[in-house]
């Protein structure tokens, strides 16, 4: 079995992802010692 993953700068809508299978993660970006979770925060 082959899994795909991308990060949330893809920029697939949650429906797309479904649809072709993709797993998508949030991107992290770490700022002064703080995490920021694309989409989420």
């Amino acid at each position: 079995m082959l899994t795909i993953i991308t990060d949330s700068t893809s920029d697939l809508t949650p429906a797309e992802a479904e649809s072709l299978g993709v797993t998508v993660v949030p991107l992290t970006v770490s700022i002064d010692g703080k995490e920021y979770r694309d989409a989420l925060t």
